[in-house]
């Protein structure tokens, strides 16, 4: 489905009803609502829908494209493919679906956009859930410290002499990148992860941003002001662990779990701990939110000409 905001069409994927029926209460509930943010900017909301199905038995998930991204619209302009724009259109999408506050989701630069919205738009977002996220842009300072000691001669190759010097300029080259670098990101579902790259629409302009190098949510991230998961990888090469525990130290509310032998797509190496860690937070911290309709409901239609009806 597609919503027209801020001059652009961005696509986003629903899973799960709002409101449904609880047996054991009797009455309708209506569910919160989440936003999944993809990982991989010039990537696609993919691979998330097959992994977190199953959280629609507690939330209605909506998995978004950022503008210029997957299947989101693309207008020509590069200038506005920001954290910054992304934000503005998250924030009119949730505005257009009629929705109050939400929960949001996401990894890796899924991660970074989840920290930017909950630090722009704070009283929007009623829980918020990072994974193999950071908080700077130094993140790619330390991948190459990361990569020196880890990297196999073609990944050092391929990440200065193509990656660092802008030469990905086609889909295909996109894809050569994370097939090349799939060893660091997984430690074990090398498989699984070609398979999400063949996969996904990748928009090759958006691999390498220079803005990637320069955020920095630290002086923000008291702002935010609800419960927080978060999840590091600790032996993720990009998004490293130290940075996991300078984002726990900077918010009040912040749940911090470290899974072992796991590289960057924690979901991937360690799927039941993932798992296991979501379902119990989103339990704990989530459920709570749920609103229960227990008297009969009044449903008010406004028409173009101000007449009011009720059902």
């Amino acid at each position: 489905m597609y919503a027209f905001v801020n001059g652009t069409k961005i696509f986003y994927d629903v899973d799960g009803k709002q409101v449904v029926w609880d047996e054991e209460k009797k009455c309708m509930k209506e569910k919160p609502v989440c936003f999944i943010l993809h990982g991989r900017p010039g990537g696609d909301h993919y691979i998330y829908g097959e992994l977190f199905h199953w959280l629609s038995e507690y939330m209605q998930l909506i998995f978004v494209d950022y503008r210029g991204n997957g299947r989101s619209g693309r207008d020509g302009d590069a200038s506005k493919y920001t954290i910054k724009q992304n934000v503005e259109d998250l924030e009119a999408l949730r505005k257009s679906l009629g929705l109050d506050k939400i929960v949001v989701m996401g990894q890796s630069y899924g991660g970074i956009m989840s920290q930017a919205y909950a630090t722009t738009y704070p009283d929007s977002v009623c829980a918020l859930i990072l994974m193999s996220a950071v908080p700077t842009g130094e993140t790619f300072a330390k991948a190459s410290e990361q990569l020196n000691i880890r990297g196999t001669p073609e990944m050092k190759d391929f990440f200065v002499n193509v990656l660092m010097a802008g030469k990905i300029k086609t889909p295909e080259d996109a894809r050569q990148y994370l097939i090349t670098f799939a060893p660091l990101y997984t430690l074990y579902g090398k498989e699984r992860y070609a398979e999400e790259v063949d996969r996904c629409i990748l928009n090759h302009e958006l691999l390498a941003s220079p803005e990637l190098y320069s955020f920095n949510f630290l002086p923000v991230l008291h702002k935010i002001n609800c419960p927080v998961l978060l999840i590091g990888g600790e032996e993720d090469w990009i998004c490293t662990i130290d940075q996991t525990y300078q984002i726990r130290e900077r918010i009040k509310d912040c749940t911090t779990v470290v899974i072992k032998n796991s590289g960057h797509e924690i979901f991937l190496d360690q799927p039941q701990q993932t798992i296991d860690v979501l379902d119990r937070f989103v339990r704990e911290k989530i459920l709570p939110l749920t609103h229960y309709i227990k008297a009969p409901m009044t449903l008010h239609y406004q028409s173009e000409a101000n007449q009011r009806f009720e059902l």
